[in-house]
């Protein structure tokens, strides 16, 4: 019995082996002659061997055919993923269409007033015309089929940024014309502001006290990227105001540098469903602390160190300034367990080597620091860094909703007066590195630009 399970289990092999065309002719005889013992040959029913070999046939005619199953599964799979993909992309043209000039097609199902418009609330939707005259466009805008569009979309922050590549957008039998002079520079201005915020966080981000440096420019850059962000609001909340009309150059400049100032303004500023996005920040949290920082540094102590140098005006240090926003930083947020951690070991390390080691630096303040102090002091900085990133990306997370809600009372505004450019760009789309909301991410990234 044994010598006939190994035949048996040869024909099964057999009959599974991939890509198998063929019965081992060994196999079988094996399964009819069978040494059981004392030089006597065993003799197997022929039927019993022909009905072994044709299970191992059958076995394999039906391997085969589950391998073909299996292709046209996995071809099916594919086209259902290509579809996917397809209407995924379908989706993200019809969000771009809708943001650009205002228009919500999906909002267009109820029945139209007389006239053969239907209006949404901030968003007019005319029917179509039936025939456009495009001889005033330029002969490339003419011949435009459809825009051409890049969708970049960020796999591990979920961040989305997509970017139009064509000048002309053809929706609604309509062509839209997206190179109007206040399109471009509020463009232009978006990303000014974009590069200074990024930058900053950046900076700020690999601050510490042996880098100073990084510490002027991420002051330097946020307090000019928020001043611009708030001008840019400022001013595209005149063109809703005004019917598009934009404010005059002297509107512009006094608003000035101070930044509490400007983010009073834009707390009055009410949204659609009748909220006021920036009265998130409470005055007594830390965002508004460092928005405080940021004004002053804006308005006068940026120019500290030229003023103590000329015996000029008084001004308060700003890096003895930013040392205490740091240090609420470091209590309110930093866990104790690392800040001892840090303090231990800077402490071993410190009398390892204080008997041979001098320290020629100073802290923010311009007191010397020990070894102690110059051991320890820029791991706590490297701790605190990112809370105080964490911090910003809040300050700024507000205008989300206060850009798109502006941008689309604009597209409303803009298709009431039968505009065909667009007034402004999907300006949050500026500051889309705010919808990183993830704490425990956020304090592992070291760059946001």
């Amino acid at each position: 019995m044994r010598v006939f399970f190994w035949g048996f289990v040869d024909v099964m092999a057999a009959s599974r082996g991939a890509g198998c065309a063929r019965i081992s002719v060994s196999s079988v005889r094996r399964l009819m002659s069978v040494d059981q013992g004392g030089g006597e040959a065993g003799f197997f029913s022929g039927s019993f061997a022909a009905a072994a070999a044709t299970i191992a046939i059958k076995r394999t005619i039906a391997g085969r055919a589950l391998r073909k199953r299996s292709i046209r599964a996995s071809i099916d799979e594919h086209a259902d993923d290509h579809e996917k993909r397809q209407r995924r992309s379908d989706k993200l043209l019809r969000v771009m269409i809708s943001h650009a000039p205002g228009v919500r097609p999906d909002r267009c199902n109820s029945a139209a007033p007389e006239g053969g418009a239907r209006v949404s609330p901030g968003v007019a939707t005319p029917d179509p015309p039936k025939r456009q005259d495009l001889s005033k466009y330029p002969e490339s805008a003419r011949n435009l089929r459809f825009p051409v569009l890049s969708f970049e979309i960020g796999a591990n922050t979920l961040q989305r940024r997509v970017v139009i590549s064509c000048a002309v957008q053809l929706f609604s039998r309509r062509v839209i014309i997206m190179n109007s002079r206040t399109y471009v520079l509020l463009q232009n201005e978006g990303h000014l502001f974009h590069a200074c915020l990024t930058q900053g966080l950046t900076a700020l981000r690999n601050a510490r006290v042996d880098k100073k440096g990084n510490v002027y420019v991420a002051f330097f850059q946020l307090s000019i990227g928020f001043e611009r962000l708030m001008k840019v609001c400022l001013i595209m909340d005149h063109m809703v105001k005004n019917r598009l009309g934009l404010p005059n150059a002297a509107d512009v400049r006094n608003y000035g540098h101070d930044l509490l100032k400007l983010f009073d303004i834009l707390r009055g500023i009410e949204v659609t469903n009748g909220t006021r996005p920036l009265d998130t920040v409470a005055t007594n949290s830390i965002e508004w602390e460092l928005l405080q920082y940021l004004s002053e540094f804006g308005m006068q102590s940026r120019y500290f160190n030229l003023n103590e140098l000329s015996s000029g005006k008084a001004t308060e240090n700003p890096l003895s300034h930013w040392k205490h926003v740091f240090e609420r930083i470091l209590r309110e947020d930093v866990p104790i367990e690392d800040q001892n951690r840090v303090v231990a070991i800077s402490t071993a390390a410190a009398e390892a080597i204080r008997s041979f080691t001098i320290v020629l630096a100073n802290d923010e303040a311009g007191n010397p620091i020990d070894v102690l102090d110059a051991m320890a002091q820029p791991q706590i900085d490297d701790l605190t860094a990112p809370y105080a990133v964490w911090h910003l990306l809040a300050l700024v997370r507000p205008f989300v909703d206060v850009l798109v809600d502006l941008r689309l009372r604009l597209g409303g505004i803009a298709h009431q007066l039968s505009h065909d450019s667009l007034p402004v760009p999907v300006m949050e789309d500026f500051i889309e590195f705010s919808y990183f909301n993830d704490l425990e991410s956020c304090l592992k990234k070291t760059a946001w630009h």
